[in-house]
């Protein structure tokens, strides 16, 4: 980590100054790790990165172990300044999303689809801002969902959650996110707007200065 966390934040500003990419780092941490391991994960991701170190995310199988007892690393997270986010809420149930943001208190959950299950949560979720990053590709090629249409994402956008649309693992689903769209607009029949939404909804949730975020959400047409 001491050498390929340095180098990757070396790449950044190279493309950030020769191109105009922006980058930035989420630091992840694993589910069934002992917690202190994992703070200690925290601090070493915040002295490697700096500044180009946006986040911390919680990652693994939900049913390896809880959500709660990993308060301690995202209590420093949050004490210093960065954006907190779970994986939560795939192969769980909506409890896990629920420990996610109120124990937790992340403001971003990936997936998170079975928080559909509790419609006092998702009303909750809505009321808090709290966003889903869903997977559709995914959640139906591992039987979380029957198939896009039956895939919850409409009902949390009708309920006011803020929702985006994600690729998951590329390489594993064989997908992207131009893919991700087309898949919602020929398979679940969204609309222009339910699409020019989602993408709003991803630059208002993105880890980037807000003078990038400003400009790309002015690009949406």
């Amino acid at each position: 980590l001491e050498e390929a966390v340095p180098a990757m934040c070396h790449a950044m500003e190279q493309a950030e100054r020769a191109h105009g990419i922006v980058l930035r780092l989420v630091g992840a941490l694993k589910r069934n790790a002992v917690p202190a391991e994992n703070v200690r994960w925290v601090e070493r991701w915040i002295a490697l990165a700096g500044s180009r170190l946006a986040g911390i995310d919680l990652h693994g199988y939900e049913l390896e172990g809880p959500t709660a007892p990993q308060k301690p690393a995202f209590d420093l997270a949050r004490s210093a300044g960065l954006r907190l986010r779970a994986h939560a809420g795939e192969h769980g149930t909506w409890r896990d999303v629920r420990d996610a943001v109120e124990v937790l208190g992340v403001s971003s959950v990936n997936h998170g689809v079975r928080a559909v299950d509790d419609a006092g949560f998702v009303r909750e979720l809505a009321a808090r801002g709290v966003a889903l990053h869903v997977c559709p590709t995914s959640n139906v090629l591992l039987h979380v969902c029957p198939s896009y249409r039956e895939h919850p994402i409409r009902s949390l956008m009708e309920a006011g959650v803020v929702v985006t649309v994600n690729s998951d693992d590329p390489l594993v689903f064989g997908t992207d996110i131009n893919a991700e769209f087309a898949s919602l607009r020929l398979q679940a029949g969204f609309t222009d707007d339910e699409v020019r939404r989602l993408m709003r909804n991803a630059w208002d949730c993105a880890l980037v200065p807000a003078g990038v975020r400003r400009a790309w959400l002015g690009a949406i047409r």
